[in-house]
């Protein structure tokens, strides 16, 4: 029995194989929990997962006491801004074990291990016991351990993809009524996680018609096709029926997708941070995220003089992205084609700031993983499959022929909008297949002597390797912005040492940043160096003078020096760049009186900002 051949028994040593693989990786991430459990930074979610913990919290406990500092998005009451399937998902988990990180993380490294085992399975069925095995071994891989232990989604959305994967291969195996409609509800429940994956939908009811054809006759096969469109659309509607309800709007899943396109498509349009020009001026501070949401809504309506609502409000930023590809569209293509190639490359980009959390993990930065090894690699095997055309099954090609289309569904996706490595996270074990059957052959070829054709397909990768490498190779990441989310992490577990000494790190490496600027001077505030606090404050207003926070602690700081009039100046333009901030207003209020001010003069005051 040759260990390359497709068998359905399992042979025993696959299984101490697997089992070995299975131990490994749940070895290492075992490891890394230990790790996290020493360092309170590493357990305090923030950005995405900040947001996720405050949904998931939500909805399982019906408490929406959301964290300090941060606007209210009220999510009951309105559509979704962004995809809920993983809230949902972390609020099944809050449900069954209370509102516990600990909990989700525990869930999600489970669900890590079951991902290398259906990988395993996967890629054995198509391409043979070793490459199998091997195609396991990307459980190890550092970044999925990463994802693990955040309330992030790639862990989820790489299940779905599989689970996906092999609902269509059991389809394809026996052509029946209840495979088509798993694969529908599977699909759709991913969609609610990740919306992008939808246009999957026409192109696995045309594999469908095309596999089905000469062996249940079309009109079956047709009748297969609808199942797996009549599967999706159910898991979508309660979903989309509720935006309606909530906002009396017609909003499929969620109304984040403008804003996406415009993120990747306008004149500030970076590489690094998610940009969108002037949104900071509209939000009267620096810096934003899903907590805005509703805030964002609010803004455009008010610039625009109309209300929008959630979906007007992605149309007009989608047309906002469709005026600069069309007033600008050398840069357009430029910043496509950057993230096009950036997205294959070695380097790690996005807000996490996945390449500095790396080397400062003990852990991590032993473990391997590079997306453009296992990419290179994998294009390798497709190659090495596809020149093998007389040995290959009609399943085997369409299944292959779903692996492609939904590589190409998420990367084309992606590139017109952003470049982060959680959202090509989920394509690495279905490249890690046919990279593991480039490896098995290279084995075969080298063992039969073909020393020449191994060195040749070598060589071939070494080239898309650089060429890859090439465009990253003076990438350096952003580590201003690293340290500063680190203390935005140990602000949240209330440990000022470390917070302060963090952002002191970030000041240092930039000092011209207005957001690094103004939060150093709250935590010099903090440390009771008020002096330095003041100037430091000062510093980020003339960096940034629409700072609304800035000028309501410069008032605040005032006060509590007995200047009223001068606190009274800034907190008037508090007021009058965040008339909805309360706690601005009545620290005005509370100014005036202290400086003196009669009713009549107060009243005046209040009228200038009307």
């Amino acid at each position: 029995m040759k260990s390359g051949s497709h068998h359905s028994s399992v042979a025993r040593w696959e299984c101490v194989a697997l089992a070995s693989i299975v131990i490994l990786s749940g070895a290492v991430r075992l490891a890394y929990w230990h790790e996290m459990r020493s360092d309170p930074a590493l357990h305090a979610p923030f950005v995405d997962a900040e947001f996720h913990n405050y949904w998931a919290r939500g909805i399982a406990t019906g408490e929406w006491s959301r964290p300090e500092g941060f606007p209210n998005p009220m999510i009951p009451y309105h559509p979704f801004a962004k995809p809920p399937g993983y809230a949902y998902f972390v609020a099944l988990i809050y449900m069954a074990a209370g509102p516990n990180f600990w909990a989700a993380v525990a869930v999600q490294m489970a669900m890590g291990l079951l991902n290398v085992v259906l990988t395993w399975w996967i890629g054995r069925w198509l391409f043979g016991r070793v490459a199998g095995l091997i195609a396991a071994l990307i459980g190890g891989y550092w970044l999925f351990i990463y994802f693990e232990s955040e309330l992030v989604d790639p862990t989820l959305t790489i299940t779905l993809t599989l689970l996906l994967a092999l609902a269509f291969k059991r389809w394809l195996a026996r052509p029946a009524w209840g495979a088509a409609l798993a694969a529908g509800l599977i699909l759709g429940a991913l969609a609610l996680v990740r919306s992008n994956v939808l246009p999957m939908a026409p192109l696995m009811m045309l594999g469908m018609m095309l596999a089905g054809w000469g062996r249940i006759g079309w009109k079956r096969a047709a009748g297969h096709a609808a199942l797996l469109a009549v599967g999706t659309a159910a898991a979508i509607a309660p979903v989309t029926i509720r935006n309606n309800n909530a906002g009396g709007e017609f909003v499929l899943i969620a109304a984040n997708g403008g804003l996406n396109l415009y993120i990747g498509n306008n004149p500030e349009a970076n590489l690094i941070v998610p940009t969108v020009p002037g949104l900071d001026e509209m939000l009267h501070r620096v810096g934003w995220s899903h907590f805005d949401d509703l805030a964002i809504v609010r803004a455009v309506e008010q610039k625009v003089g109309r209300r929008l609502g959630y979906s007007g409000v992605s149309r007009y930023f989608t047309q906002k992205a469709m005026e600069f590809v069309r007033e600008h569209p050398a840069q357009a293509l430029a910043l496509t084609m950057q993230r096009a190639v950036r997205m294959l490359g070695p380097a790690e980009y996005g807000n996490d700031m996945l390449t500095l959390d790396r080397e400062a993990s003990p852990l991590l930065g032993r473990l391997p993983g590079n997306f453009a090894v296992v990419f290179v690699l994998a294009m390798a095997g497709f190659a090495q499959w596809f020149a093998m055309r007389r040995r290959r099954a009609p399943n085997r090609r369409m299944m292959i022929g779903w692996i492609v289309a939904y590589l190409c569904v998420l990367y084309f996706t992606y590139i017109i909008c952003f470049l982060e490595a959680r959202y090509r996270a989920p394509m690495l074990p279905l490249l890690a297949m046919p990279a593991a059957y480039g490896v098995v052959n290279w084995l075969r070829l080298a063992k039969q002597k073909q020393v020449l054709q191994v060195g040749a397909w070598i060589a071939a990768c070494a080239v898309l390797y650089a060429a890859l490498w090439w465009p990253v190779r003076d990438f350096k990441p952003n580590r201003a912005y690293w340290h500063y989310l680190r203390a935005t992490q140990y602000a949240a577990v209330a440990d000022k040492e470390r917070f302060a000494a963090e952002l002191e790190k970030a000041y240092r490496l930039n000092p011209n940043n207005a957001l690094i600027t103004f939060k150093f001077s709250r935590a010099r505030f903090y440390q009771g160096r008020k002096e330095e606090s003041l100037e430091l404050l000062k510093r980020a207003l003339m960096l940034k003078p629409d700072l609304a926070e800035g000028w309501q602690d410069l008032g605040s700081a005032m006060c509590a020096a007995g200047k009223y009039a001068e606190a009274q100046e800034a907190l008037t333009r508090a007021v009058r760049l965040n008339p909805g901030d309360q706690s601005s207003r009545d620290a005005l209020q509370s100014a005036m009186i202290r400086r003196g001010l009669t009713p009549d003069e107060m009243q005046k005051v209040w009228e200038s900002l009307q």
